[in-house]
C-alpha cells in the first residue's frame, strides 16, 4: 500500500517500542496487581464505579485517569510510554504472549482484570465447539426476561429501526419487512435475529435475501474483471458469489510481485502494527478456528515471522 511507502525516519523506527517478554510481562503484572489490591486504591475504584453509575459516564473514561495513576511509573518501569498509549501496547502484549502459550499472563492478568472489576479473558482451552456453544447461552440468557420486558426490548427494537428509515441508513422495503417480524404476534422471530438482520440490510443485503428468496444456486465466474459499476450492481447488491479470474497483474499492480519478499516488507512496514486474529479455538477434529474479529495489534515483523515459522514447520 501507499502507507508502506512512505519514508520513515530511522530514530522512529527505533523508538517503536517492542512487546516485553512474556517474563518481564510476570514481572509487570505482578506489580500491576499489588497496586490494584492496595486498600486505598480499592477505595477509590469503588467511588469512581459510584460515580459511573450515579452519572451515566462510560467506564473507560471515568477509571482510565485514576487507573493510569498507578500504572505510569511501572509502564515507565517496563520501557513503554507512560500513557495511553502504553496502556494499549501492555494489553496487545499480554494478549499475545497469552496467544503463544504464556498461562502464567493469562493467570496474572486475569487477576488483575478482576481486581479492577473487568470481565475475564475468554478461556482459549476450551474446544471451538465448547465456545460456540457457550456464546449461544451468552446471548439466550442476555435475553431471557419476562413478558413484560420482552415487550420492552421490541418496543427498543422497533424505535432502532425508525430511526435507521428517518436517517437514510435502512432501505424502505427491509424496514417494513422487519417491523412486520416485531409486530406479527404470531411470528416468534427473536430480538437479536431481527437486530442482525437490520444490519445486514444496513450494508447492503438486498431484503430477498432476508427472507430467503432468490438464495444462489451456483457460483460466477468472470474470465476478466468486470466494470466497478456492474460488479456491485449484479453480485454485491443482490449478494452473489463470484469468482474473477486474472483480475490483477504485476504490470498494474506492483505489490503482486512485492508482496511475497519479505525483506522488502520487513524493509518498508516492519515497525507497523497490523490487526490479526489470535483468540483461536481447536474443534474436534484438530483444527484450529478463529470465532471473533481481529483484534490483536501485532508487530508486522512478528507477524512475518509466524508465517515463516508456520511455512517451515
Amino acid at each position: 500500500s501507499s502507507s508502506c511507502k512512505r519514508e520513515l525516519p530511522m530514530a522512529a523506527v527505533q523508538a517503536v517500542p517492542q512487546d516485553p517478554s512474556a517474563e518481564a510481562l510476570e514481572s509487570m503484572l505482578e506489580e500491576l496487581l499489588q497496586q490494584y489490591t492496595d486498600k486505598d486504591f480499592q477505595a477509590a475504584l469503588q467511588k469512581a464505579y459510584a460515580t459511573c453509575a450515579r452519572q451515566g459516564l462510560g467506564l473507560a473514561a471515568a477509571l482510565g485517569p485514576l487507573v493510569l495513576q498507578v500504572q505510569r511509573p511501572i509502564l515507565e518501569k517496563y520501557g513503554l510510554p507512560p500513557d495511553a498509549r502504553g496502556v494499549d501496547l501492555m494489553k496487545h502484549a499480554v494478549q499475545r504472549r497469552i496467544c503463544e502459550g504464556a498461562d502464567r499472563v493469562e493467570e496474572l492478568a486475569n487477576e488483575a482484570r478482576k481486581a479492577l472489576g473487568i470481565e475475564q479473558l475468554p478461556d482459549r482451552h476450551r474446544s471451538a465447539e465448547q465456545q460456540l456453544a457457550k456464546s449461544a447461552d451468552d446471548t439466550a440468557n442476555k435475553f431471557a426476561c419476562d413478558a413484560t420486558v420482552q415487550a420492552q426490548l421490541r418496543q427498543q427494537c422497533q424505535q432502532m429501526l425508525e430511526q435507521s428509515l428517518a436517517k437514510g441508513t435502512l432501505p424502505p422495503a427491509s424496514g417494513d419487512f422487519l417491523k412486520g417480524l416485531l409486530t406479527n404476534p404470531d411470528d416468534q422471530t427473536s430480538v437479536p435475529s431481527i437486530l442482525c438482520m437490520m444490519r445486514m440490510a444496513q450494508l447492503g443485503i438486498h431484503v430477498d435475501l432476508l427472507r430467503g428468496h432468490e438464495l444462489p444456486t451456483e457460483v460466477t465466474i468472470f474470465e476478466e474483471a468486470p466494470s466497478a459499476d456492474s460488479f456491485f450492481r449484479d453480485m454485491v447488491m443482490r449478494g452473489r458469489p463470484a469468482v474473477i479470474r486474472r483480475a490483477l497483474d504485476s504490470s498494474r499492480f506492483p505489490p503482486l510481485e512485492q508482496m511475497p519478499d519479505f525483506s522488502f516488507l520487513r524493509e518498508r512496514c516492519s515497525h507497523r502494527r497490523v490487526l490479526v486474529k489470535s483468540l483461536g479455538f481447536t474443534d474436534e477434529e484438530g483444527r484450529p478456528q478463529f470465532m471473533t474479529d481481529p483484534e490483536l495489534k501485532l508487530p508486522f515483523s512478528a507477524y512475518l515471522e509466524s508465517v515463516e515459522a508456520y511455512e517451515k514447520n
